[in-house]
């Protein structure tokens, strides 16, 4: 019995049985309206004709060798019979769709389908199993779940389950949430014991994760071949905390270049360049990397300035001044942003800055207005940018009358002077 859908009888084809019993032994169980050999059939809504039935010319009599044919037939289209296709057995007996490759300019494809979805051998024509990635192990693989194999599998779900939840700020209650626990059970009912069922324990497995990649990384600065350069920042999160950011480049013992986020601290008080510097001392301790500490690049706010001056003070007592500035890099992307600033705004474009991001903080559009108003010709296309933004009927009408829009004709107009 062949089902040449997945399984199930599809109505634009027969239930067919072409293979020769030594390949598929007939059963008692075969379906009553299944057809044994037929000369034609319907398959996938066509009717096929067996070639095998077909008066052959003398010449075309010669015994076939290849292993094609012990393991397949050609067929060809009742209503066109020039070209034919490979039949495969083995697809009819394992209820596969059928993907009759091209019959007669050679043998090469039904070849690769025997090799690649069957494992047969294409040149003894012996059946060879293919080795088992461990990596991508089937439902029945896990059916002991006390063998050491499960046990290293679960800790990859349990790896990939971290990083998805981290990566895509998943709340720690979705995995107590019924549905993704249905879905996860329905892959794998092996888990039913083994996935937690409160958000504590997710929590605790982000917290043991994070400190298992943090003494690799500890590590691998340890045996770094090169000393480790800073950078840094400090910038305000939305929820209104001062936090400090801190990132590492070295050279690892392979000969990489490494970048590696060292931590994001609170900083705790005020905004000067000797609490920075007693969190960026914190932080090096935390990974015990003191004494392999290089350049520092960061923006060019005088308080940096200080931080690293303290910083180095404290790593190298024997370090000159002058030595220390050498180690003070600045950020070119800043010195491009303030020249930028300059451009558009002007004069005092540093206050202005902070008084506009103080207004953008707290919703104030009429102190934008003002702000960016004073700025000339520059500030009135930033309030007629933000005006037309503002609505979405004007978003529409903007929209409208872009080059190429409902208005196109008016495109090349131009106003003569």
């Amino acid at each position: 019995m062949s089902y040449f859908s997945g399984g199930s009888k599809a109505p634009d084809s027969d239930r067919i049985i072409l293979a020769p019993s030594s390949i598929s032994p007939r059963q008692n169980n075969v379906a009553n309206d299944a057809l044994i050999e037929p000369d034609e059939f319907k398959l996938n809504g066509k009717q096929y004709v067996r070639c095998c039935v077909l008066a052959k010319p003398q010449k075309h009599n010669k015994k076939r060798t290849s292993i094609v044919w012990i393991y397949g037939e050609d067929i060809q289209l009742k209503q066109d019979p020039i070209k034919r296709f490979w039949y495969c057995y083995l697809c009819e007996q394992q209820h596969r769709q059928q993907e009759l490759p091209t019959s007669g300019n050679g043998n090469t494809t039904a070849l690769d389908h025997l090799e690649s979805i069957h494992q047969i051998n294409r040149k003894t024509g012996e059946f060879k199993p293919a080795k088992k990635d461990l990596s991508q192990s089937s439902i029945i693989d896990f059916n002991n779940i006390s063998t050491l194999v499960f046990k290293r599998r679960f800790d990859k779900f349990k790896e990939l389950l971290i990083r998805w939840i981290v990566y895509c700020h998943i709340a720690f209650f979705q995995i107590e949430n019924v549905y993704f626990r249905e879905l996860l059970f329905y892959v794998f009912p092996g888990l039913t014991t083994l996935l937690p069922k409160a958000r504590l324990v997710i929590r605790r497995w982000i917290k043991e994760a994070f400190n298992a990649r943090k003494e690799r990384l500890r590590l691998d600065m340890e045996e770094a071949h090169s000393n480790i350069s800073i950078s840094f920042d400090l910038w305000t999160s939305p929820n209104y905390r001062a936090i400090l950011g801190c990132v590492a480049h070295f050279i690892d013992k392979k000969g990489k270049r490494r970048t590696a986020v060292l931590a994001l601290r609170e900083l705790v008080g005020e905004h000067s360049g000797e609490n920075m510097a007693d969190v960026l001392l914190h932080i090096f301790n935390d990974y015990k990397i003191s004494g392999q500490i290089g350049y520092f690049m960061a923006d060019n706010a005088s308080l940096n300035d200080t931080c690293i001056d303290l910083v180095l003070q404290a790593l190298y007592p024997n370090m000159s001044q002058k030595q220390r500035l050498r180690r003070r890099l600045r950020c070119f992307g800043h010195i491009v942003n303030l020249c930028a600033q300059a451009f558009i705004i002007g004069k005092d474009a540093e206050k202005i800055c902070r008084d506009l991001e103080a207004a953008y903080r707290e919703g104030d559009l009429k102190r934008i207005g003002e702000l960016w108003r004073k700025r000339g010709a520059i500030g009135r296309l930033h309030n007629i940018v933000r005006y037309i933004r503002a609505s979405p009927q004007r978003r529409q009408f903007f929209k409208s009358i872009e080059i190429g829009g409902d208005l196109a004709a008016f495109d090349g107009l131009e106003v003569s002077s």
